[in-house]
């Protein structure tokens, strides 16, 4: 078994005060060994705010799934900015929750501009 360390552990080490509880596994078994989850444990959302900033940075499937959000809204043809700048008045209006949500979503609205930009800049290959 593949052990890695869980969410509550990270927060202990962190001086986080707040207690987070058991990851539910795929098998429907605990997903919790003395600190440390299972493998394909399965985390709910709302545990990322439990975590200090500077360790949620390094939570590379929770700023996967954030990025993939904005992805999604550019394939259907929505506003980046707009949706950009909601999270961004949320932030300013108190919502602590989302700043790692604003900070991941600025970072791909600069990526996706710079591809934008690089594609539009590209001429058609031959024979097109």
């Amino acid at each position: 078994m593949i052990l890695f360390p869980s969410v509550e552990h990270l927060a202990r080490l962190s001086g986080g005060a707040r207690r987070v509880g058991p990851a539910p596994s795929p098998g429907g078994t605990g997903g919790s060994v003395g600190g440390f989850c299972k493998a394909g444990a399965i985390r709910q959302p709302e545990t990322m705010a439990a975590l200090p900033p500077w360790l949620q940075r390094w939570n590379f499937i929770e700023r996967a799934r954030l990025e993939r959000q904005l992805w999604d809204v550019f394939e259907a043809g929505g506003d980046l900015d707009a949706k950009v700048a909601e999270c961004r008045s949320a932030v300013a209006a108190g919502d602590r929750g989302r700043a790692f949500q604003l900070e991941v979503w600025e970072t791909t609205l600069r990526r996706i501009r710079k591809i934008e930009t690089l594609m539009r800049d590209q001429q058609a290959p031959p024979g097109a």
